[in-house]
């Protein structure tokens, strides 16, 4: 009964809807799943990219830095205004990178730039790549 219903023009389409519907749905899957592993992975070398002569402050001071963030996102709720205003310090590309680095991957799995994009929303995220694009920052 099957194979002659699939035969059939009406059969032929309906399979080939159902088929297009299942890699609509595994492609969806695919790149929500990418997004996600984004959010989790460092995806490139920060370390590698420091010039430690375009460093602005001290490693305690960056340590100091990356502990506000931290707690400006720990907790229920988001102290965007800290996070602001941690990232204005910042001078140089390397700032940034060397803040990257000390914050290192928090105990839920995530880097700095995954941490960000987790809990701020699309305007308070678009308030942070302001702040970093005036030091020659992409975020």
């Amino acid at each position: 009964m099957l194979a002659q219903e699939i035969l059939t023009p009406a059969g032929r389409i309906k399979l080939i809807i159902n088929a297009l519907v299942i890699i609509v749905i595994a492609l969806v899957v695919y790149w929500l799943a990418n997004k996600v592993m984004k959010l989790f992975s460092n995806t490139r070398s920060y370390a590698d990219d420091i010039n430690p002569q375009n460093l602005t402050y001290s490693e305690s001071e960056y340590n100091t830095m990356a502990d506000a963030i931290f707690q400006a996102a720990d907790g229920w709720g988001t102290d965007e205004d800290t996070i602001y205003r941690v990232l204005s310090y910042l001078r140089t590309p390397d700032d940034w990178n060397k803040l990257v680095v000390v914050y290192g991957k928090d105990a839920d799995g995530f880097y700095l730039p995954g941490r960000l994009v987790y809990e701020l929303d699309h305007s308070e995220q678009e308030k942070v790549r302001q702040i970093l694009k005036r030091i020659g920052v992409n975020f």
